[in-house]
């Protein structure tokens, strides 16, 4: 009954997991680690993605937006967004949220920010939502809304002049000025919690200038 509950309402394997235990079940999906053996096959086409997507940026992240993997050129574009040599050193690059909302970060070169902040924002309340909210991801909601310059008007900003068929995400530093917008990808049909709860997020050029750029980077 519980599967098929969960089957119909579309509940995500994590959750289905705690309605096993509550119904004093053992929990039906495992929860592995992308090092383990048996997902050797998906590493390796996550390895794919990163490697296909060159010279382009990609970067791979957990429901809680914490970076898992990046390509080359991911590495080396955010490491010029944020002014280092060793990203290793930044905290707040190894989440994908915080590294583009937080004071520090890199938004001070987004020209148009306060519209990418504002649909980030309700963007990562809309996962929450979609995929119930626990107290990490409610805490990291309210810690990143609340950041020094947010837009007091981001559940609004932008419905009512973005016309244009995609965000773009507006760079310029040193001298240059460029768009970007990005695709979202799942793995399909997963029966693990870790896979299901994986996105990878490619970058591509929305001008010549961009596509000029990483293929010089």
């Amino acid at each position: 009954m519980i599967v098929a509950l969960s089957d119909a309402l579309d509940i995500p394997l994590r959750d289905r997991n705690e309605l096993m235990l509550a119904a004093g079940f053992a929990p039906r999906y495992n929860e592995s680690n992308l090092t383990d053996p048996e997902l050797a096959p998906v590493q390796q086409a996550i390895d794919q993605i990163l490697d296909g997507q060159m010279p382009y940026p990609v970067l791979v992240f957990d429901r809680f937006h914490n970076s898992l993997a990046a390509n080359g050129n991911a590495v080396k574009f955010l490491s010029w967004l944020f002014d280092t040599n060793d990203l290793a050193n930044v905290p707040i690059a190894s989440n994908v949220v915080k590294g583009l909302l937080h004071p520090d970060g890199y938004r001070r070169h987004i020209s148009n920010w306060e519209l990418v902040a504002s649909i980030m924002l309700r963007r990562l309340r809309a996962e929450i939502l979609a995929t119930g909210p626990t107290t990490h991801s409610e805490e990291l909601f309210k810690e990143v809304s609340e950041y020094e310059g947010i837009p007091a008007d981001w559940r609004t900003r932008g419905e009512d002049s973005w016309r244009l068929p995609m965000l773009t995400i507006n760079i310029k530093k040193d001298g240059k000025a460029f768009s970007l917008f990005s695709t979202l990808t799942s793995l399909g049909a997963a029966f693990d919690v870790t896979l299901q709860e994986i996105r990878i997020e490619s970058f591509f050029p929305a001008d010549e200038a961009a596509k000029a750029f990483f293929e010089q980077l």
